[in-house]
């Protein structure tokens, strides 16, 4: 459990600091597209994640999942 809550911090600071503004090229508005694009995003990610993984059955797999997919999903945004 340890262990998973360490992957977890470190997938917070990269879904933060780390990855680009996939909607900076709309300026201004960029602020206001990421309120509102920003739960869906999460929604997608925890659902693809869900196609191959149990919820439970090795919380480690399951972070490192989700933040590789959320990049995926941003990465293909940006």
């Amino acid at each position: 459990m340890k262990l998973y809550g360490i992957v977890a911090a470190i997938s917070l600071i990269v879904r933060t600091f780390c990855l680009p503004d996939p909607f900076e090229c709309f300026g201004n508005y960029a602020f206001w597209i990421n309120l509102v694009v920003e739960a869906p995003i999460h929604f997608l990610a925890y659902k693809l994640v869900g196609i191959i993984y149990s919820r439970g059955s090795f919380p480690l797999l399951g972070s490192l999942l989700y933040l590789i997919v959320y990049c995926a999903i941003i990465g293909i945004l940006w």
